[in-house]
This record gives C-alpha cells, sequence and structure tokens, in this order.
C-alpha cells in the first residue's frame, strides 16, 4: 500500500529543555543541506528502487538528527535503515555526512514528482556574550549522537531547532509491456531464478509428496506469487505455505497421488518481468519421474465363532 509518510523515531535523545528561537537555514546552506536521490529515475510500476537521503555537514555543530520524513501517495517506500556516518569530499568541500538509506516502488504508473524530503535536527551554537555575537562554531563538531561532548559545552553552547528540506526528484513510472506477456504471469518484478525438489519420490497412492520450490534473485518479492503446476490431474493439490528470505521466496506445497497410475510431477513454469533487460522471461522445470505403489487391497476372511455363526471381519 502506499506510504503517506516515513515517519521514525529520533536516533538522537531529544533536548529536555524548550528550544530558541529557530535558526534560516537559507542562512546556512552551503554549510547543512539535504540531498534526496533514487537508484532509477526511469522504472517499471512495482519495480525495487533504492532511495538515499544524505545529509551534509560543513563544520558545524549539530545534534537530536531525526529520522527523514519523506510523505508521498504514489510510491510504497520500506522504513529507513539505522545511518551511516562518514565524511565526503562535495563541490571541493570537506562533509560529514549522514546517509539514509532504503527501498521503494511505485504503485501507480505516471509522471510524477518526489519530495522534498524533511529533516529536522538542533544547531549547535556559541552563547552571545558581551565581547562577541552569537556565531556558528566552526571548531565544535563534537559528533553527531555525541550528548556527553554537548553536556560538557551547555554552558557555552544552545541549539537551536532547524528543519531542512531537499530539492524534489521527478520519477518516470512505466506500466509493464502487452507484448510478450507470457500466459500465466503474475506480475512478478526481478531477475530470478527457480530450483525444485520434490520429495520423496517413491510412495503409495495416497501418501504425501513435499514439493519445494525456491524463487532465488533480486526484485520485488511481494510481486513473487508460487510457480504453477501445469497440470494437476492425478494429483490432490493443496495450498503451499511461504517463506520469505533476504533473496529468495519458498513455497512448500503438499501433492497427493491418488492411483498408481501417476508417474510424474507435472511440468513447473514461472514467468517474471526482467526489469534489466525490458522483457518478460518464463522459468520452466521439467516433470519429475515419480513412483506411486499400489494400495493393497483390503482383504476379508470368515471367522467361525463358538455357537457357529459367521462375522464378516475386515483385515488390513
Amino acid at each position: 500500500s502506499a506510504s503517506s509518510g516515513n515517519q521514525q523515531s529520533t536516533p538522537g535523545q531529544a533536548l529536555q529543555e524548550p528550544a530558541p528561537s529557530k535558526i534560516d537555514a537559507e542562512e546556512l546552506k552551503d554549510r547543512i543541506f539535504l540531498i534526496l536521490s533514487a537508484g532509477k529515475r526511469k522504472a517499471y510500476l512495482n519495480e525495487i528502487m533504492p532511495l538515499t537521503i544524505k545529509l551534509y555537514v560543513n563544520r558545524l555543530g549539530v545534534r537530536d538528527i531525526q529520522f527523514p520524513i519523506l510523505e508521498t501517495n504514489d510510491f510504497s517506500i520500506e522504513k529507513f535503515a539505522q545511518p551511516k556516518q562518514y565524511r565526503e569530499e562535495f563541490g571541493g568541500v570537506l562533509y560529514d555526512v549522514i546517509e539514509f538509506t532504503t527501498d521503494m516502488f511505485a504503485i501507480k504508473p505516471g509522471e510524477f514528482t518526489l519530495g522534498p524530503a524533511k529533516l529536522k535536527c538542533n544547531l549547535v551554537v556559541r552563547r552571545q556574550s558581551q565581547r562577541r555575537q552569537t556565531t556558528f562554531d566552526d571548531d565544535f563538531f563534537g559528533g553527531f549522537f555525541n550528548d556527553d561532548i554537548f553536556n560538557d559545552f551547555f554552558g557555552r553552547y544552545e541549539a537551536y531547532p532547524l528543519e531542512l528540506k531537499s530539492a524534489d526528484l521527478p520519477i518516470t513510472v512505466l506500466s509493464l509491456p502487452v507484448e510478450g506477456k507470457p500466459e500465466g504471469f503474475d506480475g512478478a518484478l526481478g531477475n530470478f531464478q527457480l530450483n525444485i525438489e520434490a520429495t520423496p519420490l517413491e510412495v503409495k497412492a495416497g501418501d504425501p509428496i513435499t514439493l519445494k520450490m525456491t524463487v532465488k534473485g533480486e526484485g520485488n518479492f511481494d510481486s513473487v506469487k508460487a510457480p504453477k503446476l501445469q497440470s494437476k490431474d492425478g494429483f490432490k493439490v493443496y495450498g503451499p505455505q511461504v517463506k520469505q528470505n533476504e533473496s529468495e521466496k519458498i513455497f512448500e506445497q503438499v501433492l497427493i497421488p491418488e492411483s498408481e497410475k501417476v508417474t510424474h510431477i507435472p511440468q513447473i513454469n514461472f514467468s517474471f518481468f526482467n526489469t534489466k533487460t525490458g522483457q518478460y522471461e518464463v522459468l520452466t522445470h521439467n516433470p519429475t519421474p515419480i513412483t506411486v505403489a499400489k494400495v493393497e487391497e483390503v482383504q476379508s476372511k470368515l471367522i467361525e465363532l463358538p455357537q457357529g455363526s459367521q462375522v464378516k471381519l475386515a483385515q488390513k
């Protein structure tokens, strides 16, 4: 479903005392800013795209950095992972960077504008004195989340709330092509491989066989549904149990051959749209030979009772 906003708990601890008046972000636009970027500017409907929001800081004290918020009705956005912190040169200037990453996918086709991303933090500045005005401290940078250093300098520094906004990001979302769409296509997007295992391969009629179908690769696993048996004739088929890992989705399905006439598990197909090549692909697993033994017929015999009467008892 669509994400109306990506809000998470703040990585830093909130200030306990009331915040002073706000700082004008325009005054600091070259020293602290947000950049929003996506792995693709043109993608297919439901295609997974990496989303990155970077906070750049140049020689400023910053604390209480919150997770970014990105409101949209056109994309589904996962929660942000824990941020990374490093240094990066940008435009010839060295910045301290906090990088927030996640994945997203579009829920409808069209031309969209993503953003702006918003982020709140507190800017640490030197207190006013009679001899000098309040300035942004170029020498003080105690780390983004370091409360201890902030408390040590609390008598000389104040925290001012700051809200940053990124530029918007235009993104084009394409519908899947009609041409070449295979029969039975269920909407899977990505680049996948198919592995099939069946156990046991020798059973009696009426005994279960477990069919394990594993779809591996990269893509939107939410769009991956169970591969299809091309025929269910001769089997009683139960719905699959589903397990999803980071790079694979496993479907375990129980098949019960109804008679000894069944000689194989039918062909299995899995189709998907390859977002790298822009074409549909069909993965096929050939029929799997099995041996189904005939169930022994129920035998009966007559047992004489002492009175001479006869009762027919069924014995297996």
